[in-house]
């Protein structure tokens, strides 16, 4: 059923405290005269260890990483987020996970997003043979082949849209089978020519299975950085369900192209005693990909409409919190929907999309 921008809830928190906005920009414009969170003034330090153990070889020095495959690269049209460069300014990447607009997929996502005023999409990669839980039918699968690739390379160019980013979510990396598809899935977004790409960090019952769960995830990381990604883990149950075991996964990695995607959702949905800022700032120096995403906050309540109308994550702060930390993106928006309200039309999931960058604009993501 639709749900209309006076139906989707109050602003909440964020839209309370806009007016503060232009204030509050000013006193952290120089951000080494102001709080860094996460890490006090030292952030070239990431690895803050109060509160979480400390294994005896979480400070060791990794061996430097060369590989990289640039034949597939190299021929690809898509241009490359950009990248901050001291003294420079760099807006934002604002982007759009397609599966936001439900069984109508990422074909329509391309052809609408721009229209809602972003530029950029977080394309799944699916699994071939596996029914997708959003109802919609994938460009894109794991056995993708060159012409699959050429033609989602003309459907981009066709619309004026780039890719920021994949998402190769799978399932358990520490199922064999999963890995073996986690693998083929960052081939496939080098051959699109992306940077970054989102998946699970997984889960494990007891050390043994922990220890087999960090040593698949350090494949991956060796394969990502021989294409020259980097894997993001999403905020899901698991080593990455909260701040805390974030930090030690990332502690007991220390892998530079194994990074966090953090959810401004999810982490409020998977757990039940957090405030999803106070995480955020302590992460944010690891988080190299974002999901902005809205909810009332409550521990397993489906609840995620347009942001701005669940009224739990405040988006000002977000911003905030970021840039101390440097970040520019990829921001990307994920719409999950509603419990029990329904089917939507495609202009009524094209609209949530809208209504979200209006609200982003007002937070100064388009700034």
């Amino acid at each position: 059923m639709c749900r209309r921008r006076d139906r989707q809830g109050g602003l909440g928190r964020t839209g309370l405290r806009l007016r503060h906005v232009d204030r509050r920009r000013q006193e952290t414009a120089d951000p080494q005269d102001q709080w860094q969170p996460g890490a006090g003034r030292a952030l070239a330090d990431p690895f803050p260890g109060h509160g979480h153990r400390q294994g005896s070889n979480r400070h060791r020095e990794s061996p430097a990483r060369s590989r990289r495959r640039t034949s597939l690269r190299s021929q690809q049209p898509h241009a490359q987020v950009p990248r901050s460069r001291p003294g420079s300014q760099v807006t934002a990447i604002i982007s759009c996970l397609t599966n936001s607009y439900g069984r109508f997929g990422a074909q329509a996502a391309i052809e609408k997003v721009r229209q809602a005023g972003i530029e950029w999409i977080e394309l799944p990669i699916r699994t071939e043979g596996s029914e997708s839980i959003f109802g919609d039918d994938p460009l894109l699968t794991d056995q993708a082949t060159p012409d699959d690739l050429s033609g989602v390379a003309r459907r981009l160019a066709d619309h004026d849209v780039r890719l920021s980013s994949c998402n190769v979510t799978s399932g358990n990396p520490l199922d064999p089978e999963v890995l073996a598809v986690t693998l083929r899935k960052l081939d496939v977004a080098a051959d699109l020519g992306v940077d970054l790409v989102v998946g699970g960090a997984g889960e494990a019952d007891g050390q043994e299975d922990l220890a087999s769960l960090y040593a698949n995830l350090r494949r991956i990381g060796d394969h990502a950085a021989d294409l020259g990604l980097t894997y993001c883990f999403e905020t899901h149950p698991g080593i990455c369900q909260d701040h805390g075991g974030m930090i030690d996964a990332m502690h007991e990695l220390e892998h530079s192209n194994l990074r966090i995607n953090f959810d401004t959702a999810n982490i409020l949905y998977y757990n039940e005693t957090i405030n999803g800022e106070i995480a955020l700032a302590k992460v944010c120096h690891f988080v190299s990909h974002l999901h902005l995403k809205d909810s009332h906050g409550e521990f397993h309540d489906w609840y995620f409409p347009a942001l701005g109308y669940g009224g739990a994550v405040d988006f000002v702060r977000v911003l905030e919190l970021m840039n101390v930390c440097g970040f520019t993106g990829p921001y990307s928006l994920e719409i999950e929907g509603i419990e029990g309200e329904g089917e939507l039309s495609l202009d009524e999931h094209h609209q949530r999309i809208v209504d979200s960058v209006d609200h982003l604009k007002m937070c100064g993501y388009f700034d």
